[in-house]
Formats: structure tokens, C-alpha cells, sequence
């Protein structure tokens, strides 16, 4: 399939002397899933042709954390204390949910990333099949983990990762041990070996709060990473660690050796007062960082521009220093190093060769105006609802905010009603 995008401003995400290449006007070519040419496109036959004038096409955005399958419970428990709205709204609501449920919640949240510009994104949930099903269906990118937290170290090679055979390349896997405080020290040092001889990554909660800190010190003596050492956690191992709020500068020092990525996740973190991540240390020490939702549980959107904005914004805060988070390190965030925590080393850019995800932003709105700066506009003004159309693996999935591979009424039908029976039904 062949795609023409005539005459369109372009954000490739490709840097010069350590800033971000400003946007410039071409045509970009896609052919069989890749960017072919982004210039002057001859004059050919295509299956689509786009026009790109006031659009702006950057990289899809790539959401390095999240819970897609708890979409269903959006707004069932806000504004309570966390272990309350834990153990009396989501663990039994949890209880009750089954298969096709994930299978809802997933199409709830695909439809919604398409929507608001994500064309790839880390998950770590159950019934994974049925989320790897949703993916299927919407068209774009996922790397899935089935959350675990049992003990018997054997029971690892029952694992999702090593089992599951996805049906399209746009779903890869990750081992997805939920936390430190959830999983024992038999089972992580099990895990991390594992790990090490199938060379899957890892993706787990760390260092997300002061209690769970505050559990690791009273069972193990030491901090999470500490605990996570004494497992061989790291070695050899690619690892996703979502939240990172709690990194000490000891952490921070040990963990730039590794390759590991930390996904921050901003409102959630605000939402639950859990604190605000180290992003700019965890930069400068040359740890990746990218950028993730968490669930809409705790969020309550999956809107990764609102997302890197408030990263931004948060970071600025927390050093008291407004260049702690410039907007293009910002982009980055949600793109370049978004690509790279979740192992996928051909997206975050565009560029010829490279594969075609790409969404285009409707630039005709005030917001946008004046023309000053369109790196700080796409940082600081604009939102989801700007991305006009989406292309993942050279493929249209939404053109001109119409979501061509989904039902949407039909999406958000079942999933009201899935969500009615699971959160009210005694």
C-alpha cells in the first residue's frame, strides 16, 4: 500500500547540535509500511494521497505505561485515599472481571489512544490475549505483559511472554513482575534469569511510593533497587521500570550502568499524591526516561499530550527551574525515548527508511497561532483532540478524527455496559 502526504509542515524528531530540528514543509512518501521519501514526491499513481496543508506531522506518541484493561472503571473511586480506593473499589471489581471484560476495556482504550495520537504503548495487565486482541483489531502497537505476583519460582516458565504467539508484529512482549512489594525474592531472581536467557524485557512497578519504600525497608532492610540487586535483577537484563518517583541519587548512580528506562507518569502520580519523579536527574545521569498514563483509573485519560505537558510542567516544579523539561526534551519523552524503552528502535522519528507511524496534527486552530515557536505550541497548547489523522505500519487507521478499523459507538456501547454489570453488580 502506498500513501502520498502532500504538502505537509514536518517534525521528523531528529536533533542537531543537541536541539530538535525545527519543522519544515514536504511531501512524505509511505510504501509498504516505511517512509520511503520525505521531500518532493514525484508525480505517481497512490493508493491515498492526504493533504497535508495546515497539518503538522510528527512521530505517533508512545505511551510507556499503562493499564488498558482497567478502562472499564474509569471514574469508579476518585478522590479516595489510595489503599481504600485499592482494596475497596478496584481489588473487588478485579475479582469479578473475565475474559471478554479485558477484551472491552482494551478496545475502550486502543480506540482512545488512536483518537488522541498514541500509536504504540506498554501494558501490564491479564487475560492478555484479549488486550493483544484489541491491538489486533484498532491497528496499532503494543507491548504486552502479563502482571504477576506469585511466589513459586517454577511457575515462571508458565509465563505469557514465553507463550503467547502473536499474530501481527505490531505486538511484542515484556515479563511483567508487578512490584517489589508484591513478588518475592525467590520469584524476581527467577524472573531476571529468565529473562536473561530469552531475552524479553522486563516491565515492573518501582519505586512508585513512600509506602512502598517503607515495606521494602521493613521486610528486606534496604531500599527497592537495593532489593532488586540483591535479586540480580539488572545484569544483562532490559528493564521498564514504571513510576520511578522514589529513586534515591544512590539508585539514580547504579541503574545509569543498566539498560534500563524509567516511564514517569505524571498525573497519575499527582492524582494519587504519590510524589513527582527525579525526571531531570534521571536525564542528566543518562537514564532514559519516557512518559506513561498509567490506568484511566488514576488518571483519568490516556491524552499523551496532556501527559508529557503536565511531565514538562511537574519537572519545572520540582527543581525549581523552568529549563528543567525544555518542550523539545519534552517530545522526546513521548517519542524517541518512549521507542527505546519499549525495545522498538525504528519508531520515535521519522525518517526514510524508518516505519511508518506517523499522525498528523490539525495546526487551523487559534491555539497554534501566532507561528512563533511550534515545538513549544505542541508542548504547551495543544491536546489530543489536534490530531486529525493517524498512519501506523503504513497503514490509515483514522482519517480526519474518523477511526477507520473500530466501531467507535459500538466500542463505547459495550464497554458502558460491561462496566455497569462489573462495577455495580453485587
Amino acid at each position: 500500500m502506498s500513501i502520498l502526504i502532500k504538502n505537509v509542515n514536518v517534525l521528523t524528531m531528529e536533533t542537531e547540535n543537541g536541539q530538535l530540528k525545527a519543522p519544515f514543509t514536504a511531501d512524505i512518501v509511505v510504501e509498504d509500511g516505511r517512509i520511503t521519501l520525505i521531500g518532493s514526491a514525484p508525480e505517481a499513481e497512490y493508493d491515498e494521497v492526504l493533504d497535508g496543508s495546515h497539518r503538522l506531522a510528527m512521530p505517533g506518541l508512545i505511551n510507556a505505561h499503562g493499564h488498558a484493561g482497567m478502562s472499564l472503571m474509569r471514574g469508579f473511586g476518585d478522590d479516595m485515599e489510595l489503599m481504600s480506593w485499592l482494596h475497596d473499589r478496584i481489588f473487588p471489581t478485579e475479582e469479578r472481571l473475565v475474559e471478554n471484560d479485558v477484551l472491552l476495556g482494551g478496545r475502550l482504550a486502543v480506540l482512545e489512544m488512536i483518537k488522541t495520537g498514541t500509536t504504540a504503548f506498554a501494558d501490564m495487565y491479564f487475560f492478555c490475549d484479549k488486550l493483544a486482541q484489541a491491538v489486533e483489531e484498532g491497528g496499532i502497537r503494543a507491548s504486552i505483559s502479563q502482571g504477576m505476583n506469585f511466589s513459586p519460582a517454577e511457575r515462571i516458565q508458565t509465563a505469557f511472554a514465553l507463550n503467547y504467539k502473536p499474530t501481527t508484529d505490531r505486538i511484542t512482549m515484556m515479563f511483567g513482575p508487578h512490584a517489589p512489594y508484591t513478588c518475592s525474592e525467590e520469584f524476581l531472581t527467577a524472573q531476571a534469569e529468565v529473562a536473561r536467557e530469552s531475552g524479553i524485557p522486563i516491565h515492573i512497578h518501582l519505586c512508585e511510593t513512600q509506602d512502598e519504600e517503607r515495606q521494602i525497608k521493613e521486610k528486606y532492610g534496604c531500599t527497592p533497587v537495593e532489593f532488586l540487586r540483591r535479586c540480580d535483577f539488572f545484569r544483562g537484563n532490559k528493564v521498564l521500570a514504571a513510576h520511578g518517583v522514589w529513586l534515591h541519587d544512590e539508585d539514580i548512580e547504579y541503574l545509569k550502568d543498566y539498560d534500563f528506562s524509567v516511564a514517569s507518569n505524571p498525573v497519575s502520580n499527582l492524582k494519587l499524591a504519590s510524589g513527582i519523579a527525579p525526571v531531570k536527574k534521571l536525564l542528566d545521569a543518562g537514564i532514559n526516561v519516557a512518559v506513561g498514563t498509567d490506568s484511566v483509573c488514576s488518571n483519568n485519560n490516556i491524552d499523551m499530550f496532556e501527559e508529557l505537558r503536565t511531565a514538562c510542567l511537574v519537572a519545572k516544579v520540582r527543581d525549581l527551574d523552568p529549563l528543567a523539561v525544555p518542550a523539545g526534551t519534552a517530545l522526546q519523552l513521548a517519542t524517541v525515548n518512549g521507542a527505546k524503552a519499549l525495545a522498538l528502535s525504528e519508531l520515535g522519528v521519522l525518517r526514510e527508511g524508518a516505519k511508518a507511524d506517523i499522525i498528523l496534527i490539525d495546526t487551523d486552530q487559534p491555539h497554534f497561532f501566532p507561528r512563533h515557536d511550534m515545538i513549544s505550541h505542541l508542548v504547551y497548547a495543544a491536546s489530543g483532540k489536534d490530531v486529525a489523522s493517524v498512519i501506523c505500519d503504513g497503514k490509515i487507521i483514522m482519517r480526519d478524527r474518523q477511526v477507520l478499523t473500530l466501531d467507535e459507538e459500538r466500542v463505547m456501547y459495550e464497554a458502558n455496559e460491561a462496566a455497569m454489570r462489573l462495577c455495580y453488580s453485587k
